[in-house]
């Protein structure tokens, strides 16, 4: 069991961890900030005499609406959040997905860009990928 714990912390290359780090930490302070922020906000309109109730209730209609016209859009950022998390592939692993094959030239929260051998870029949504085969990984 040892060796197969050692053998998997040998692949990870430390460079491509610390900017995996870095990535979901900048991520993740961005999303703590903005809570943050509609927390303050909510609590000064408070402090101020402003009624809180509707304006919140307003805002879960708007968010209802918004989040139902952006389902494509929040699932692509969700998906490519889980591609950063879960490691599948990194820039400059050739991978097949939705059909397509060829190298990670570039990578968003919503999409990632593959280029084939002939040098075409496919920007491809990361909601749409489906079944990731990474090619640079083969054992």
């Amino acid at each position: 069991m040892l060796v197969r714990v050692s053998g998997q912390i040998k692949k990870y290359d430390p460079e491509k961890l610390e900017k995996r780090i870095t990535l979901l930490h900048g991520i993740l302070m961005t999303m703590g900030n903005a809570v943050i922020l509609i927390i303050v906000f909510m609590m000064l309109l408070e402090l101020f005499g402003v009624s809180i109730g509707p304006i919140l209730a307003g805002a879960g209609v708007l968010g209802f609406a918004i989040g139902f016209g952006a389902q494509t859009l929040v699932k692509d950022l969700i998906s490519g959040l889980f591609i950063l998390i879960e490691d599948q592939f990194s820039l400059g692993d050739k991978i097949k997905a939705a059909g397509f094959e060829g190298k990670v030239v570039g990578m968003t929260m919503r999409l990632t860009i593959l280029e084939d051998e002939e040098g075409n870029a496919y920007y491809l949504s990361n909601g749409s990928l489906g079944n990731i085969v990474n090619l640079s990984r083969r054992k």
